[in-house]
């Protein structure tokens, strides 16, 4: 997945403008990158669970060297990451249940980990590692979705 090409914007907006696309899979239209990359995902009728493999784009307090991103980021940043990362979320599964597609998690989970990782946030997560669990509802014929956060595997958690 291009996934390096989303940019989430900063930590010190989390609620930021980060927006997917909004398409309707009838329409012919030339995507963006990261858009047309889930819609092809959508279109496989097997696939449950969406992985990814590197972060996002993010913008964090203090200036990171990308080359050493993974010396970790502050606790503050770590936690307002919670937010942008919940709503990048959403906005994969608002696309992909507009495509009807089958995935129903997403699990954000890098190759490459930090040696001392921030503190665990409060939906149980810790940077860089997050998964959400797809949920719809219908409201007066409008099909409404969102990410629920899912612990991270308590293993992982006893294993730092």
């Amino acid at each position: 997945m291009p996934f390096r090409s989303v940019n989430l914007g900063s930590v010190r907006h989390p609620g930021g403008s980060f927006a997917l696309i909004k398409w309707d899979k009838n329409e012919v239209c030339a995507l963006p990158e990261f858009e047309n990359a889930l819609s092809i995902v959508a279109r496989h009728p097997n696939i449950h669970t969406l992985r990814m493999l590197n972060l996002p784009n993010i913008q964090y307090s203090s200036p990171v060297n990308p080359m050493s991103i993974w010396k970790s980021i502050s606790d503050d940043d770590a936690m307002k990451c919670q937010a942008l990362m919940g709503k990048f979320a959403e906005e994969v599964f608002r696309f992909l249940a507009n495509c009807n597609s089958t995935v129903q998690f997403i699990d954000i989970n890098p190759l490459l980990l930090p040696p001392t990782p921030p503190k665990w946030d409060d939906n149980d997560h810790q940077w860089p590692l997050y998964a959400y669990t797809a949920h719809t509802t219908s409201l007066e014929g409008h099909t409404i979705s969102w990410a629920k956060p899912c612990k991270l595997n308590f293993a992982i958690k006893m294993l730092r």
